[in-house]
């Protein structure tokens, strides 16, 4: 006990309202519990501060010097509407020395008991139920925030922060080992829903890292290094990847440096380095830039870009360029030239009179008709076999043709000696005519 009230710091007295309005905010709880048992009161506002008065009498006082950060939550998806205060020096209440001292009011239970028999959706008593607790949550929520407006008019140094909900993200920080939603504010980075609460003010930290920030991996860390090298720095970890931009954006907004890295560090041998070497050599070796080595890459290839800006060649040194670019440049039309005299000198020494190109060309001509002689037979096959096989077609369309050309005069026959049969008269000269060929035939030649 004795030890926990060493580095305590005695705070001034409360001044206490005797006449006039004293604004209450009634029904309310603090954490940690004054007594040791939960336990509603009722929070009044004074000259220099602020006093819990509990039902059993037990007596909290906070004076407004002492407060370093204030904060108003109102119950949007939690069941708690809370005012939360961080304290620049720790107090004790109980036998536990806080830096933190949080007023709330419940809007609903945390648990039900369920009963055997099931209700209905369309249930009357539960949906009065339901517009009784949005009533009471909109009620509690305006007269907190009517009671905080309050204080900042009485203290004039205290501004009220409420965390940016839309900012909020799922992590693990150091001192819970569950998930919890941790949300940013103005001044701090907060978690003020379950104890233990999680509160770093910005202007304590400084510096940055995201840890395990590899593509493929879903969460990453985020670990806070605190201007107070004695202390050890504060972690987050298992943060979902989407909120990774967002992060950084508000970290950037904010003033802090921060660094990415795809491996955990171990931050008790970094500090412990740091310390040995002291702040004013670890500056100047660098800072952070030298102990993370985050960033040594892009610090080398910055500087080759500005060496290469940085040099500009001087008017002798242009000069002396531009003759010795025209000096090549002569060297080589030379040498095209000479090389292009040589090929004629060698076409002309070379060339054939038009004669000996025609003989050339008759024994190519010759050559090649021989090598046609030669392949003439295979052609000759081929032509004889397709000669064959229209022959072959032609004697069997012949008979074809012949017997169609038969056909035809039978057919004419037939429809002859078909009009004669339906006529009677015709039937004389036909008959006539095979006897009178009859003599002919015998009678003139013997």
């Amino acid at each position: 006990q004795r030890d926990l009230e060493a580095d305590l710091v005695t705070q001034e007295s409360l001044s206490i309202i005797r006449t006039g309005k004293v604004h209450r905010l009634r029904d309310v709880n603090v954490r940690p519990n004054v007594g040791g048992k939960k336990s509603a009161g009722t929070l009044e506002l004074h000259a220099n501060g602020l006093r819990f008065i509990t039902g059993r009498g037990e007596k909290l006082d906070l004076i407004f010097k002492n407060i370093k950060l204030a904060f108003y939550q109102p119950a949007q998806k939690e069941i708690l509407v809370l005012i939360h205060f961080h304290l620049h020096d720790p107090i004790m209440i109980g036998k536990k020395k806080t830096h933190d001292v949080q007023f709330y009011y419940e809007i609903m239970e945390a648990s039900y008991s369920l009963d055997a028999t099931r209700r209905n959706g369309y249930d009357p008593d539960e949906l009065q139920e339901e517009q009784e607790e949005r009533r009471l949550k909109n009620k509690m929520n305006q007269e907190f925030q009517n009671f905080y407006r309050k204080i900042e008019e009485q203290a004039g140094d205290i501004e009220f922060d409420i965390p940016y909900r839309e900012l909020g993200f799922y992590g693990v920080p150091p001192h819970n080992k569950s998930t919890c939603f941790i949300m940013p504010a103005v001044n701090a980075l907060v978690e003020l829903t379950e104890p233990p609460w999680f509160c770093i003010p910005l202007n304590d930290i400084e510096v940055a890292s995201f840890e395990r920030v590899v593509y493929g991996l879903k969460n990453f860390d985020l670990t806070l290094v605190l201007k107070d090298f004695t202390q050890k720095p504060v972690s987050v970890s298992a943060i979902n990847v989407e909120h990774l931009d967002a992060l950084k954006t508000w970290l950037d907004n904010c003033n802090i440096k921060f660094y990415e890295g795809t491996a955990n560090l171990n931050w008790g041998q970094i500090m412990k380095h740091i310390l040995g070497m002291g702040l004013e050599e670890f500056y100047e070796e660098g800072g952070w830039k030298n102990v993370l080595g985050m960033e040594d890459s892009e610090g080398e290839g910055e500087e080759e870009e500005s060496e290469e800006s940085d040099f500009a060649p001087s008017d002798e040194d242009a000069s002396e360029e531009e003759e010795s670019s025209d000096e090549y440049e002569d060297e080589c039309s030379d040498e095209d030239e000479s090389e292009g005299e040589e090929e004629l000198d060698s076409d002309e020494s070379e060339g054939k009179d038009f004669d000996e190109l025609e003989e050339e060309a008759k024994m190519a001509d010759k050559t090649r008709g021989k090598y046609e002689d030669d392949e003439k037979p295979k052609s000759k096959g081929k032509k004889g076999r397709q000669a064959e096989y229209s022959a072959s077609e032609s004697d069997d369309d012949r008979p074809k043709k012949k017997f169609k050309e038969g056909s035809s005069k039978s057919s004419k026959g037939t429809s002859s000696s078909s009009k004669p049969s339906s006529k009677p008269s015709s039937s004389k000269p036909s008959s006539s005519k095979p006897s009178s060929s009859g003599k002919n035939f015998f009678g003139g030649k013997r």
